[in-house]
């Protein structure tokens, strides 16, 4: 079975000279770098946060920082400004932040994959929220569970980032029809399924099915010493 990793290269020419003619089988070797990726977050549109379809929590622009502890896992802090009620246009915030409409979302990250046939397909990052406190005047969301993006892409529009070297990738929980896009990924071993699922609790209510309308680019990779590096998704080593 394939395995799925995030390699950290350094940009200068020779390396990257050397990756750009390296066959698949000897892009794997590169694994063992000791660099461990930082990279920053921005949206592109704004966020929506909905559940069944109605909007609950709008947030006009985020960014946010990452950083890889090992091929597949990682941290990531969010912060979105301009969050609101986008009905009565009340402003919220999150828990621990000190400004009206702003929302901070700290969560652990995965790289997962989809397996079509035994054969590698697409490659997403998968969030785990744990619990968002956000207070919408006297409104309570409680946001939890996880979400999944679709194809991480060079970019909007682009190709599959799998085995390509980059500085950007285009990630989006964009929805279809009410329902997210990507609503289950295989496990970090590949050994079964995994359901991408949020919900959001108003106030005292039961917890809804809830979904993330998002698009944003991961870029400004960087090693432990702050210097900028090149991101490769390799699908090419073997357990």
């Amino acid at each position: 079975m394939r395995q799925l990793k995030l390699l950290v290269l350094a940009t200068g020419a020779i390396l990257v000279a050397s990756i750009a003619v390296a066959s698949a089988s000897q892009a794997a070797e590169f694994r063992a770098l000791p660099e461990k990726a930082k990279f920053s977050y921005k949206t592109i549109e704004a966020t929506e946060f909905i559940d069944l379809g109605l909007q609950k929590l709008r947030c006009a622009a985020g960014t946010g920082t990452g950083a890889f502890v090992s091929e597949r896992l990682g941290t990531i802090e969010l912060k979105y400004t301009n969050c609101e009620d986008p009905t009565f246009k009340f402003p919220c915030m999150g828990l621990g932040d000190t400004t009206a409409g702003n929302v901070t979302i700290k969560a652990e990250f995965h790289l997962r994959h989809l397996l079509l046939n035994n054969t590698p397909g697409d490659v997403s990052i998968m969030l785990l929220l744990g619990t968002v406190h956000v207070n919408c005047n006297v409104v309570l969301l409680l946001l939890s569970g996880s979400v999944c993006s679709d194809d991480l892409l060079t970019e909007k529009g682009g190709l599959n980032v799998i085995n390509l070297l980059r500085s950007t990738m285009y990630a989006n929980t964009l929805e279809s029809g009410g329902d997210p896009v990507v609503t289950s990924v295989d496990t970090d071993n590949s050994l079964g399924m995994e359901e991408c699922k949020m919900e959001v609790k108003e106030d005292t209510n039961p917890a809804e099915s809830a979904a993330v309308l998002s698009e944003g680019t991961l870029e400004k990779f960087q090693n432990a010493k702050g210097e900028a590096v090149t991101g490769l998704i390799d699908l090419s080593g073997t357990p």
